[in-house]
């Protein structure tokens, strides 16, 4: 099959979108769930996503969680450019890969979000509720990216997408 297939794009058109999203979820941790101060300065708080406010161990687990994701796709990517494709395997290992991510994320979805129900948030801090409860919505999904990456890599594997 082109390189124009159905699922050589909707692979691709994920890849980007997991991408993305990583980055993201990066970015609202970052901005809106650690090292956070209300009132003055009165009330700080090292990581609002878990449950002890004053530790910010699971903000960590995020940004090492994405980053490794961003990182691995990276390295791939790049060894696939490098390699020619890694000599016409490419396809299977962008299967692998998408395997692994999807176990990756199921995994880190599930540890973010058991933590994110267990802890209430502070009442100085309810302004934050949403971007708190976004995150493990946004791990879920980023599961559910690399799983459709996985199925349409399936389908590129086996030249059976179009016909």
């Amino acid at each position: 099959m082109g390189a124009c297939s159905p699922c050589n794009i909707l692979f691709h058109v994920l890849s980007l979108l997991q991408v993305a999203l990583a980055i993201t979820i990066c970015i609202i941790v970052g901005v809106k769930l650690q090292d956070v101060s209300y009132d003055s300065g009165n009330f700080n708080y090292s990581c609002l996503l878990g449950t002890d406010y004053g530790s910010s161990s699971l903000c960590t687990y995020t940004y090492a969680v994405a980053g490794i994701s961003l990182a691995v796709s990276a390295l791939v990517s790049l060894i696939q450019c490098c390699t020619c494709n890694m000599c016409g395997l490419g396809k299977a290992f962008d299967v692998i890969l998408a395997a692994f991510g999807t176990a990756w994320w199921a995994i880190a979805s599930g540890v973010i979000a058991h933590n994110v129900a267990s802890g209430s948030i502070p009442a100085t801090a309810d302004s934050v509720q949403s971007w708190r409860e976004s995150i493990p919505i946004l791990c879920y999904v980023e599961t559910g990216l690399f799983a459709g990456m996985f199925c349409s890599g399936l389908f590129r594997c086996c030249d059976c997408c179009g016909r």
